[in-house]
């Protein structure tokens, strides 16, 4: 009986090596994973911080246009009614 539980335990350490290999491995793509995700999270808040960016500055050139065109329009019903500019 004395053999069997020395073979037993042998291969209990050896399972129990592997199962740590495995885990260590796992281990190691998560870390690989989260880097992946992390780089991925940089680059798409890169994009974001343009498209907010360029979105301001259309936001910005419409705001400008809209503003030329009242004048204009004012300018436009002022001088239909005779209304001088300077008031």
């Amino acid at each position: 009986m004395g053999d069997a539980d020395a073979v037993m335990l042998e291969m209990l350490k050896g399972l129990r090596q592997d199962v740590v290999t495995i885990r260590d491995n796992h281990l190691a793509h998560i870390a690989e994973d989260i880097d992946k995700i992390q780089q991925e999270q940089i680059l798409a808040r890169k994009d974001i911080d343009e498209l907010k960016t360029f979105k301001e500055g259309i936001e910005e050139y419409i705001k400008t246009g809209i503003n030329k065109i009242l004048v204009g329009v004012g300018a436009i019903v002022t001088a239909s009614i005779g209304i001088p500019m300077a008031l």
